[in-house]
């Protein structure tokens, strides 16, 4: 939890620090009349006079830092200051302002040299000017020129803003999160198929005999709805209308890397991305009517600026806190789509290239001359950009909308509690540049292409279970060795039988009938 300082702004003549004389009620305060059973502007002005030379309780600031410590929606690390200027005066005191942090949104345009004010040039010098001119209530030309400033430093602080209903829903979905990762991985006697290898191991081990026959199945044919499977009975070998598998003929074609994943998966993975991708960008338009870059620019990126807030100032913590937090929830289940793509995509790349080489499966729990494994589906040369381009999203979400929690100092010595949820145009566009990336690299990838030497699998396991019937040939421990997809090397008569094989292999012909 920020705070902030409501505070107030004194422009006085150059001739007050050295004792020149001043009356506070001749000179009308711009800002709210409801201070006025606080810290009177008498108060504050013996301040500064008291505390001209001492160090502890005065800062001196050039015109440049002044402008570079006050132009800042909330201030916490000062209180009043006292600009001086460069005229002299029988009333050193020229000008009072009340800035408050529930109507802060542009201290350059609230009360340093505001528009109406015509005292000029003052947003072109910003952050590098050695002085600036300043409006006032009593100089005939209402404008001076500010050379330097007094400001009062406070002691910055912040506190830990706390929901306990929040912090319980949290800890025990991490207590169940924890239990059901012990009992998947020490309790249950479950053996997951979690990679390639291991889905090749357990039907090499244990062929399915319902799909004996269909060696060049492919995904392929359930993405487009042809009937090119049956199941078959496991002693008859006929399927239910009694006929027998005589083979199926291999149609050697070269496809594209999205052709792994069906049409439906596309439009679910696309539609939520895009979707989530609009949102913001309707939020920026709806909601800020100067969209320019420079502007935003200007505004900071993920800076609070109660201009910039979705609802209203006084919402409640829970509310702020879901409404603020939801992106990056919708984010992470539109990952998993994602996720869910290149999974398809580079699953079925590594199980072609058992058509062009020999080598051991990548399983979870190695056995003989198979290969252990530290990563599921996705090679660490995807994987780590892939994390860090939604770790990178995440973050920029996380500047783009934000819980805004604020504790005011007011001048009556009273403390309000400002709670909302803030956004920032600038980070909101970053976000939209990287979340476009990311949405382009998945197509740019789609459109990659496969080999020609076997049919694609994705993750069906009725395609991989197809690839593997062993020949009579065939050791038992055929899963431990290294394995090749082929024409396997069999006594039985035409259509020759495909699938993998610890044996040599022939390539598959393009037009021929295998089973």
């Amino acid at each position: 939890m920020e705070k902030a300082n409501d505070y107030t702004i004194l422009t006085l003549a150059e001739n007050f620090v050295v004792g020149g004389s001043w009356n506070a009620s001749s000179v009308e305060a711009w800002g709210s009349p409801t201070y006025t059973s606080g810290q009177n502007t008498t108060e504050i002005l013996e301040y500064f006079e008291n505390n001209l030379h001492v160090v502890s309780n005065m800062s001196n600031l050039s015109a440049s830092d002044c402008l570079g410590a006050y132009n800042t929606a909330f201030q916490s690390s000062y209180r009043h200051v006292a600009l001086i200027t460069n005229v002299t005066s029988n009333n050193t005191v020229l000008g009072v302002n009340i800035e408050q942090a529930e109507e802060s949104g542009d201290p350059l345009n609230d009360w340093i040299a505001p528009p109406y004010a015509h005292c000029g040039g003052v947003l072109d010098q910003v952050p590098n000017a050695t002085a600036w001119n300043q409006l006032t209530s009593t100089q005939p030309s209402y404008c001076v020129r500010v050379n330097y400033c007094l400001a009062e430093p406070v002691e910055p602080a912040c506190t830990v803003a706390l929901s306990r209903t929040l912090l319980i829903i949290v800890i025990v979905c991490n207590v169940v999160k924890l239990l059901a990762l012990a009992y998947t991985g020490h309790v249950s006697s479950f053996q997951p198929l979690t990679t390639i290898g291991d889905a090749i191991a357990s039907f090499l081990t244990n062929p399915d005999p319902t799909t004996t026959g269909q060696g060049t199945l492919s995904v392929i044919d359930f993405h487009d709805g042809r009937q090119g499977f049956q199941w078959y009975d496991p002693i008859s070998q006929a399927d239910q209308r009694g006929r027998v598998s005589r083979g199926r003929r291999w149609r050697s074609r070269r496809y594209f890397w999205f052709r792994a994943a069906s049409v439906k998966r596309w439009i679910v993975a696309l539609t939520c991305c895009l979707i989530i991708w609009i949102a913001p960008l309707a939020l920026l338009v709806s909601n800020d009517p100067d969209t320019s870059i420079s502007t935003m620019w200007a505004t900071g990126f993920g800076t609070v600026n109660l201009n910039y807030i979705v609802g209203n100032e006084e919402a409640s913590l829970t509310s702020s806190v879901l409404l603020a937090n939801t992106p990056q929830l919708l984010i992470s289940i539109v990952y998993l789509t994602y996720n869910s793509i290149f999974t398809c995509m580079l699953l079925s790349a590594e199980y072609l290239r058992f058509s062009t080489s020999r080598k051991p499966l990548r399983v979870s729990n190695r056995q003989g001359l198979q290969r252990s494994t530290y990563w599921l589906q996705i090679p660490y040369r995807y994987a780590i950009p892939l994390m860090s381009a939604m770790a990178l999203l995440h973050w920029l979400v996380s500047q783009s909308i934000f819980l805004v929690l604020i504790t005011v100092s007011k001048l009556t010595g009273e403390t309000t509690n400002i709670v909302t949820t803030g956004y920032s145009g600038i980070a909101i566009v970053f976000a939209l540049i990287a979340g476009g990336i990311i949405i382009l690299a998945l197509l740019a990838f789609g459109f990659r292409t496969y080999g020609a030497g076997m049919p694609i699998s994705s993750s069906c396991s009725v395609v991989i279970s197809a690839a593997c019937h062993p020949g009579e040939r065939e050791a038992k421990d055929v899963a431990e060795r290294p394995v090749k997809y082929g024409v396997l090397k069999t006594t039985e008569a035409e259509p020759r039988r495909v699938g993998f094989s610890a044996e040599e292999v022939d390539p598959l012909v393009d037009g021929k009938v295998y089973k």
